[in-house]
């Protein structure tokens, strides 16, 4: 009975200590980027709360970028943080991971966020891959091009469509194929857009766009569209 009693007291003894520890391990800050989100590219907006009399200052903030890949061991690069109101921003131009620290009065505290490369989805007009139902052909005809557009997120970005192709299927099977550099219908790509007719299945494929900060090629879901 007495080891017994020893033994709950050291697992009481054990316990305080480790809450004591967690304590002072605990944050006192707290940072929270908009759309919960760093993309690459961009300007990201985040709030920096801490428990301290007065708000969140500048210069008790400082920003770096560790890049992926070969040179994710090398020196950090910093990143420019500004204020904007209550909010602060980063614009980071590369992939890798965001370091946030706080300077607080007797000691830093470090968040870490992962950067995210922007998607688009390929639209002519408002059609989108799950546009669902026949389109009119008279409306079909009157389209530019193909653009890329930013779903999903409450931010204004523009992607940049490079090329894509665009195949006609006739209602008797017939099919005619043009190739488009740019997101705007070029002389051919115009041309063939110009022929369609209720029955004509337009196929937008191979679209090639490119988001800000986006280092390699970005690659939109194939549009399929049926018109009457």
């Amino acid at each position: 009975m007495c080891n017994l009693r020893i033994g709950l007291l050291m697992l009481g003894v054990l316990f305080v200590a480790f809450a004591g520890v967690s304590a002072q391990k605990a944050n006192r800050s707290m940072v929270s980027f908009r759309n919960d989100q760093v993309f690459v590219g961009m300007t990201n907006y985040f709030r920096v709360v801490a428990q301290q009399t007065d708000p969140v200052t500048l210069n008790q903030l400082s920003a770096t970028l560790h890049t992926y890949g070969e040179i994710q061991e090398s020196d950090p690069i910093p990143l420019k943080v500004e204020q904007d109101g209550d909010r602060f921003t980063i614009h980071p131009e590369e992939t890798g991971i965001v370091s946030i620290v706080i300077q607080l009065v007797d000691r830093q505290e470090q968040y870490n966020f992962h950067t995210k490369q922007l998607d688009a989805v390929g639209k002519v007009g408002l059609w989108g891959a799950i546009t669902e139902g026949r389109i009119p052909a008279i409306a079909f005809k009157a389209q530019p091009g193909v653009y890329a557009q930013v779903e999903g997120y409450d931010i204004s970005a523009k992607c940049n469509v490079i090329s894509y192709e665009v195949i006609r299927i006739t209602s008797d099977l017939k099919a005619e194929i043009a190739n488009n550099e740019g997101g705007r219908l070029g002389l051919v790509t115009a041309t063939l857009i110009k022929k369609a007719q209720p029955g004509d299945r337009y196929i937008f494929t191979k679209i090639r766009y490119r988001c800000p900060g986006a280092q390699v090629d970005q690659f939109a879901e194939t549009l399929s569209f049926e018109l009457k």
